[in-house]
């Protein structure tokens, strides 16, 4: 294991090293003792990783959301752990980014917070269920508006969280895509990629050159973020029609 370990972290940097060393130990540790255990939560970018570089857990490890809908999953490394709760508030009126707060004051690191949908009544968040104990006692106030966290079975959102969008583009560059959603030239589009403003898949990005895929996320600062759902097909005029939904 130890060849196959310098291989798969060969290259990677800092941060995915730490995440793919520990899968790896998660992994051995379970071949060895039968102990049963979970990752934190993925984002598409680390889930791409881990299926890239270690296919070989894949025989004891699956992945886990609690819906389709969900950005986020965990690794299950042997025996079909879940490792996620899902919980409803009856609270109106709050907004995504004070919930989001709350939660990093209260010490959780990014990838120890799930999914988080907001609507006019309520809100849900999914949360690792080896810290729900500590959810439960600390998370009872966001600015000043109290929260009652409660289990629930079934995610069941009442209002449409996405806008549908078309665009489109004579290529696939990344900058062709930023320049018609923000909407802007070419040139301001590079601007924003050299200013770190941009983030593909979750992680940001400098080069223009980058192709779009399906499915693949895409965040613009002051502007939104996107899931590109899908390669419609052509205009008469060979120019690419590009279907994206924006998170409201």
């Amino acid at each position: 294991m130890k060849i196959t370990r310098e291989k798969c972290l060969h290259g990677l940097k800092k941060e995915d090293k730490i995440l793919l060393g520990n899968i790896i130990d998660k992994y051995e540790r379970y071949l060895k003792t039968g102990h049963s255990s979970t990752s934190n939560f993925l984002d598409k970018r680390k889930k791409e990783l881990i299926k890239t570089r270690l296919p070989f857990i894949f025989p004891v490890c699956s992945f886990y959301s609690i819906d389709k809908i969900c950005e986020k999953c965990i690794l299950c490394i042997g025996n079909n752990e879940t490792g996620i709760t899902l919980y409803y508030s009856q609270s109106p009126n709050m907004k995504h980014n004070e919930i989001l707060a709350t939660l990093f004051q209260l010490g959780f690191e990014v990838d120890t917070i799930g999914d988080i949908w907001v609507e006019q009544d309520g809100f849900y968040l999914t949360n690792l269920t080896r810290l729900n104990h500590y959810l439960e006692d600390n998370f009872v106030l966001v600015r000043g508006k109290i929260v009652h966290l409660e289990p629930v079975a079934k995610l069941e959102l009442k209002e449409e969280h996405f806008i549908e969008q078309q665009v489109i583009l004579s290529s696939l560059r990344l900058d062709n895509l930023i320049s018609k959603l923000t909407p802007t030239s070419r040139r301001e589009a590079l601007r924003l990629l050299d200013a770190e403003k941009v983030l593909y898949n979750y992680e940001i990005v400098t080069s223009p050159l980058v192709l779009i895929k399906e499915q693949d996320v895409l965040s613009i600062r002051h502007v939104g973020k996107f899931i590109i759902e899908k390669i419609a097909g052509t205009t008469k005029k060979n120019k690419l029609i590009v279907k994206l939904k924006k998170y409201k």
